[in-house]
């Protein structure tokens, strides 16, 4: 019996913190979509990866020429995009551009940009950034002889 009002504490906790968590973007309106992008964009197979591990600029469009919200990602972090009527974008989100930022603002590590197409009939996307193939290197100086590529892996859809 102890065993199953444990059970009924957690829970209850954890929907508590689901709903306070969720209250700022309550004020904001109704979520149409939300588009959560994970940057894991670096060359794992080194020994130390700090050389490749990217940042990079994520641009959300709507139906104009300019992006209805932008959003730098750093490596082995996150952002969510979300969709409502008092949000950055008000419509939903058909495309995301991926811009890698050049490390130390000059080494150019991987190509882009690159474009994801969203599936605007589902609520929730859930996207990772990894490396596609590796960057080479110029065994003389260590400088980038050839830029790596990136790939987006969705990883969930929600209706």
């Amino acid at each position: 019996m102890k065993f199953k009002l444990l059970s009924a504490v957690a829970a209850s906790a954890v929907l508590f913190s689901h709903l306070s968590a969720a209250e700022p973007l309550s004020a904001a309106g109704p979520i149409s979509q939300s588009i959560q992008i994970t940057n894991l964009l670096a060359n794992t197979d080194l020994q130390d990866s700090t050389m490749t591990q990217t940042s990079v600029m994520v641009s959300a469009y709507n139906g104009g020429k300019s992006p209805c919200w932008s959003a730098k990602v750093d490596y082995q972090n996150d952002y969510t995009f979300h969709v409502g009527p008092r949000l950055g974008c008000t419509d939903k989100i058909y495309q995301l551009v991926i811009d890698p930022i050049p490390v130390g603002g000059k080494l150019k590590t991987y190509t882009g940009p690159y474009g994801i197409n969203i599936d605007v009939s589902k609520f929730a996307t859930q996207i990772i950034l990894v490396q596609d193939q590796k960057p080479e290197f110029d065994p003389l100086n260590g400088m980038i002889k050839t830029p790596g590529t990136m790939k987006a892996k969705v990883q969930m859809q929600l209706q």
